[in-house]
């Protein structure tokens, strides 16, 4: 199936890594990571966090979750667990934090977003965060999504 939609997440986490995310998911019986990608905040680990020891190298940094090869189609073991109804039809991309994202991190989910668009041929209107999704009593990610679909539709609009 071809995807059609791009769901937005937010770890609910203030530090952690896609291996991290891996762990978390496996350790609730889940197969691994249940997002595609995830965006990193420099914070790669609890005691980064509480030094407040942001790593600019990892600020920003676009980690692999669940695997995707390069055609259009999304077969069974690229089905995310990200947003149940939704996984088989959707990508999906997770920011480290829980509202206050980096500058960094933003450029990267934005970059992320256009190349997922250009890709799949998905619009800006399928873009949702994980909270537009029906039933869904999650704040995530706690960010205004129509200014997140404003520069996506500027991004792919021709200059």
């Amino acid at each position: 199936m071809t995807p059609t939609h791009i769901i937005v997440h937010c770890s609910a986490s203030e530090w952690g890594t896609a291996l991290d995310i891996d762990a978390w998911h496996k350790a609730r019986g889940w197969s691994g990571c249940g997002y595609h990608c995830v965006v990193l905040n420099g914070y790669v680990t609890s005691e980064d966090r509480a030094k407040n020891r942001r790593d600019v190298l990892y600020d920003g940094a676009i980690q692999a979750g669940r695997s995707l090869d390069m055609d259009a189609e999304l077969e069974p073991q690229e089905i995310g667990a990200h947003a149940q109804g939704w996984n088989s039809r959707s990508l999906a991309v997770c920011l480290i934090g829980s509202g206050i994202y980096s500058s960094a991190q933003i450029q990267s989910m934005d970059r992320v977003l256009r190349a997922w668009c250009l890709r799949y041929g998905i619009e800006p209107e399928n873009v949702l965060g994980h909270r537009e999704i029906p039933r869904v009593a999650k704040d995530c990610p706690a960010m205004n999504m129509d200014i997140v679909r404003a520069r996506l539709r500027a991004g792919l609009t021709p200059a």
